[in-house]
């Protein structure tokens, strides 16, 4: 049976019977095979699950005050951006100067093919956060926006 995990079906999940540690038996235990450090499991997410965004879309950061601590102009670092329209409406708000990351090749170019017309100053990139290929100093803002999510929440 498939569970909804954020929102979407996840055939990746699944039940399992098991007995807590005082040797009670329950059927709640859910089990989530995930391996998110690794590029397929990304691939593979991103071709069944697109567009998707975690937690807050950028509205809810411009509503709080977002804008006033970033310029138009300054050379913006989105790491991470799976598929999220963050990216997106903060462009359309006029922070133009985006790179986008992500360690998922499906999701960089369904991405680059949607928005490199429309918004052509931001770039797409596959790229893993950890082994980061720019020289220091060239961002001015750099964004994970999963930890902003879990602070916001």
């Amino acid at each position: 049976e498939d569970i909804l995990v954020g929102g979407v079906q996840d055939s990746n999940v699944h039940e399992d019977e098991n007995s807590d540690i005082t040797g009670n038996d329950y059927v709640s235990d859910v089990e989530v095979d995930t391996d998110y450090a690794n590029a397929e499991y990304w691939d593979k997410r991103y071709r069944e699950y697109s567009p998707f965004d975690w937690l807050m879309e950028y509205s809810h950061y411009k509503a709080n005050g977002l804008s006033t601590f970033i310029q138009e102009g300054d050379n913006i670092l989105m790491l991470g951006c799976g598929s999220a329209a963050f990216s997106a409406d903060m462009y359309d708000d006029g922070f133009i100067n985006i790179k986008n990351i992500d360690l998922s090749s499906v999701v960089i170019e369904r991405m680059s093919a949607m928005h490199s017309e429309v918004r052509p100053e931001m770039t797409w990139q596959v790229m893993d956060v950890q082994k980061l290929e720019f020289d220091d100093e060239t961002f001015d803002i750099v964004f994970d926006k999963s930890t902003m999510d879990c602070i916001f929440c």
